[in-house]
């Protein structure tokens, strides 16, 4: 009898310590690793702008490419631009154009950097989502093409 007692009683305490612990986390708003959800929050996400016209045949290999990278990281949110049939993202892009000189679609601009092409993108969008999340990239006035070294 005396093993369930110590049983119950270590049971209680265990459970009280984790009540109480999970209790101060929450009033403290502070995380010890275990809220993962919570944590998530707390990072931002590197913002993505992706240009593309449904037409393009490279547009379409690197459109679920996109894709597929956005819902396996946590760590980027992509905002969709159809230049092909909405107005408002084709005179966006076309500012894009005007600024920064001859680019195309598929287009992505993350931050101050940008990648243009089938290749580029595909080769190089993983390399500077990491440069941008580590801050190593010197940041720039204006947009500048990333190309890996």
């Amino acid at each position: 009898m005396s093993i369930n007692r110590n049983y119950l009683l270590i049971s209680v305490i265990v459970a009280l310590l984790l009540v109480f612990g999970g209790l101060v986390t929450v009033l403290s708003g502070t995380s010890n690793g275990i809220d993962a959800g919570t944590q998530d929050q707390n990072v931002k996400k590197i913002q993505v702008e992706y240009y593309y016209d449904p037409s393009c045949g490279s547009c379409n290999v690197v459109h679920p490419f996109i894709e597929q990278y956005e819902s396996n990281s946590s760590d980027i949110s992509v905002a969709y631009y159809n230049i092909g049939s909405d107005n408002s993202s084709a005179q966006k892009f076309a500012q894009l154009q005007k600024s920064l000189g001859h680019v195309h679609v598929p287009f992505v601009l993350m931050g101050d950097r940008y990648l243009t092409g089938q290749d580029n993108i595909i080769q190089n969008f993983d390399i500077l989502v990491q440069k941008i999340k580590n801050n190593d990239i010197e940041p720039g006035d204006t947009p500048q093409e990333y190309m890996a070294p």
